[in-house]
């Protein structure tokens, strides 16, 4: 997104103009309105009704908190990231995607809830392509931990984060995806301390040339 502040009012025009005019829905665009609104007394209060990169973070750490209290559907994910997703093509000169991709399902277990706030939270700090590539590796650690009889995220110990290490098949994704989530869940108190010190290192293999040829000199 551009250094440079842009007024919230005036992207969100921008956006409901186009959408209006690839002949979106009035429900779906009454919908946009909404997450509009909250996001104008978001910027009004807390950044004098601005729009940057620091706004657009915080004001989704605040949707995050929200779902997480709230335990909120997907739905209510999809509709909040839909419309931002928008605001953004606006802010960086791009016209508005009218289909964003659909998020990959992943192992599914007892602590579906914090996948998705989780996915909003990576969204704001990495590139969408590695975005699923971060969730699904939590996702099977979560679905691993339900299977060893731990049922609360409170009760994950750096014993089990190994063990589960020692059990995944790519440990340098499970290294990467699980410093992300234990950070994550640290900062939203969702476990004691945060653990992603715990997470065990991968050493990368370098291939040792079948052909080696000895410099001349």
């Amino acid at each position: 997104m551009s250094v440079a502040e842009q007024r919230v009012a005036d992207l969100v025009s921008s956006v409901l103009g186009q959408m209006r005019v690839l002949q979106y829905t009035e429900g779906t665009i009454r919908s946009h309105i909404g997450v509009y609104r909250r996001l104008q007394v978001f910027s009004d209060t807390h950044h004098s009704g601005g729009y940057t990169r620091e706004v657009r973070a915080a004001f989704g750490e605040s949707i995050e908190k929200e779902c997480m209290d709230r335990k909120c559907s997907i739905r209510f994910l999809e509709k909040y990231q839909g419309a931002m997703n928008k605001l953004d093509d606006v802010a960086l000169g791009n016209p508005i995607r009218s289909m964003h991709r659909p998020e990959v399902a992943v192992a599914a277990s007892i602590f579906d809830w914090c996948i998705d706030p989780f996915r909003c939270y990576l969204q704001q700090r990495l590139n969408h392509k590695k975005v699923e590539g971060t969730v699904r590796p939590v996702a099977q650690f979560l679905q691993g931990v339900e299977k060893s009889g731990v049922l609360s995220l409170s009760a994950i110990t750096p014993q089990i984060i190994c063990e589960e290490f020692e059990r995944a098949t790519d440990k340098y994704t499970y290294t990467h995806a699980m410093r992300h989530f234990l950070k994550y869940a640290a900062e939203k108190l969702l476990i004691p301390y945060d653990y992603s010190y715990f997470v065990p290192s991968v050493r990368h293999h370098h291939t040792v040339p079948s052909v080696y040829t000895k410099r001349a000199g």
